[in-house]
């Protein structure tokens, strides 16, 4: 997981994760 973290795509997908996430449960945005 670390080496795409170093991508600038990795880092892309880790925000869709987090937004996909966010949807998911509304109780993470706060």
């Amino acid at each position: 997981m670390g080496s795409f973290h170093n991508n600038k795509y990795g880092r892309r997908i880790s925000y869709a994760v987090a937004i996909t996430s966010a949807i998911k449960s509304p109780i993470s945005l706060v």
